[in-house]
C-alpha cells in the first residue's frame, strides 16, 4: 500500500489526495490552461488544473485570482516529479511553491453550476408521494 501522505490545514491533518497538487504564488494573470502547459511536459498526463478566483456571479467574468491553484494528475509519480519543481519554476516570471493538496482539483464544481436532479426526482418530492399515498390510504379505510 503506498505511503499516505497528510496535509495540514490549520489545526487539523488531512489524508493528502493522491493525484493533486496546491500551486502557490501565481501571478493573478495566470490561467488554468497555463498550469496544463506548465506540468504535462515535466510530469505527465493533467487531468484538470483550476486556478481558485473569488466568487463573480456574471459568467462572462471569472473572479479575480486568489493566486493560487489545483492541478490534478493521471499518475502518482507525476505529483513527486511536480513537487520537486517547487521553488524551481516560474510561472508568468514569478517563482511558485508547490506542495501537496487534500483536495481534488475535478470536486470544485463552481456555485449555481451543479446538476440537479430533475424536477420531480429530489427527496423532497419522493417524500411528499408517500405522505399523499398514506393519506389517500387512510381516507379510504375511513369511508364506509
Amino acid at each position: 500500500k503506498p505511503e499516505q501522505h497528510k496535509v495540514r490545514v490549520g489545526n487539523l491533518e488531512y489524508p493528502a489526495h493522491p493525484f493533486t497538487i496546491r500551486v502557490m504564488f501565481l501571478s493573478p494573470e495566470t490561467e488554468d490552461m497555463d498550469l496544463v502547459d506548465i506540468f504535462r511536459p515535466k510530469c505527465g498526463a493533467v487531468v484538470h488544473a483550476k486556478i481558485m478566483r473569488d466568487k463573480h456571479h456574471d459568467p462572462q467574468h471569472k473572479g479575480k485570482s486568489k493566486g493560487w491553484g489545483l492541478v490534478q494528475f493521471e499518475e502518482r509519480d507525476s505529483v513527486e516529479k511536480a513537487l520537486a519543481l517547487s521553488d524551481v519554476i516560474g510561472i508568468q516570471g514569478k517563482s511558485v511553491k508547490i506542495e501537496r493538496s487534500h483536495m481534488p482539483a475535478v470536486g470544485l464544481v463552481p456555485p449555481g453550476m451543479h446538476r440537479v436532479n430533475p424536477k420531480g426526482q429530489g427527496k423532497s418530492t419522493k417524500r411528499n408521494q408517500k405522505r399523499k399515498e398514506q393519506h389517500q390510504q387512510h381516507q379510504h379505510k375511513k369511508e364506509p
